[in-house]
């Protein structure tokens, strides 16, 4: 598909018309196929109101896509302009693949994708000609994909579950939430907006008080009564230092403490993370809030999407509209992150993959392994020619 501007389009003649205001010569191969039932009359005439309304949509559509863009615009402007201009690229292009790492060339990486590509094939074969073992299997000429089995845990596992909960003490929230500081220092993140100013001690008191309030929900007046607090003290403390760049730098002195503890460990090493969406109702003006009368009924709300590490720490954060693929922000906490987790390869569910992100996973030199319902009836992709081994 072409790309234009709306400059330009709007320089394009006009359909012709005749007397009554019937277009004559407009041109049917922009609609949507299904408006092309609703587009001509019992004349075969065009219905005037039907071809405006399919011209405007396939315009939004193509607008969304960056088929057309508005010189100018911030959200609907040039693709291109968001990418780093081709004579920078050609001084940062050397430097960029000795980073990644990755040739010069792609043709070279192209010839390893498709051995690698091959190796997978094979590997596939096998596992079709063992029948329905590995879970996989071909019946009429269909592959079929098992769910994995539930492993039950041993029952000594279970009783030493109920041993170890035994053991650990009933802790209040505040007391736990003072501890963690003591031991990873997260509140010294929380800056001042203005500017580095000398804490008072009751500063850390009204910022403990308006994390659990914000955490819990409770709001910032509940929590002045309940704490014997001032509520205005607290509420300046609220947005004064509680923001988005000084929360993730908390975020961050948590997960860094983490990582290197030995139970951490047990878990991983650091390297796996995955992402996922949750869908919240607002019922406040948001600017990412969107109807969705799935999920929200007559109201609105947002989509709250978090990357977790194989460690079980959730290192990132993104409030996005919840009518958006989730697939546009999978990178995002992956290329903002800023702790200590050396992330090599990256996980989600079906609404976080797209063809594309496969591409940009494999430039940054990133493993992105998605989970993909009914992958059995999806079309699959391959590298040239090359040949499907045979049972």
């Amino acid at each position: 598909m072409l790309s234009h501007s709306l400059s330009q389009l709007s320089r394009i003649s006009c359909t012709r018309q005749n007397r009554f205001g019937e277009l004559l010569d407009a041109p049917t191969h922009c609609i949507p196929q299904a408006w092309l039932p609703f587009l001509f009359d019992e004349t075969q005439q065009v219905r005037r109101r039907y071809y405006e309304l399919g011209v405007l949509w396939q315009l939004r559509s193509a607008l969304q896509a960056g088929s057309v863009w508005l010189e100018g615009s911030r959200r609907y402007g040039l693709p291109t302009s968001d990418l780093i201009p081709p004579q920078l690229w050609s001084t940062l292009r050397s430097e960029f693949a000795r980073l990644i790492p990755m040739p010069l060339q792609a043709q070279p990486r192209l010839q390893q994708l498709q051995e690698d590509f091959q190796n997978q094939l094979q590997r596939l074969n096998t596992a079709l000609g063992q029948g329905d073992d590995n879970g996989v299997r071909l019946e009429d000429h269909q592959l079929v994909v098992s769910p994995l089995p539930a492993i039950e845990l041993p029952q000594s596992a279970v009783q030493l579950q109920r041993k170890l909960g035994l053991l650990l003490p009933l802790v209040d929230l505040t007391d736990l939430l003072v501890e963690v500081d003591l031991a990873t220092h997260f509140s010294d993140g929380l800056t001042h907006a203005g500017g580095e100013l000398q804490r008072s001690p009751e500063t850390s008191v009204y910022l403990y008080a308006a994390i659990l309030a914000q955490a819990t929900n409770v709001g910032v007046r509940a929590m002045a009564r309940a704490a014997d607090l001032s509520e205005e003290q607290l509420l300046w403390h609220t947005h004064w230092f509680l923001r988005e760049e000084t929360l993730q730098q908390a975020i961050d002195a948590i997960v860094n403490f983490h990582h290197p503890l030995p139970l951490a460990q047990c878990w991983g090493g650091g390297t796996i993370s995955s992402s996922d969406g949750q869908r919240f109702p607002v019922a406040v003006k948001n600017a990412q809030a969107a109807a969705l009368p799935k999920y929200f009924g007559y109201g609105k709300g947002v989509t709250f999407y978090t990357w977790t590490s194989d460690q079980l720490s959730q290192f990132a954060h993104k409030v996005i509209p919840a009518t958006v693929r989730d697939a546009t922000y999978v990178l995002d906490g992956i290329l903002d992150n800023q702790t200590e987790l050396n992330l090599l390869e990256h996980a989600t569910d079906t609404a976080g993959y797209t063809e594309i992100v496969f591409a940009l996973f494999d430039l940054l030199g990133l493993q992105f392994s998605p989970r993909i319902r009914d992958v059995a009836h999806l079309q699959l992709y391959r590298i040239g020619r090359v040949p499907f081994p045979q049972l």
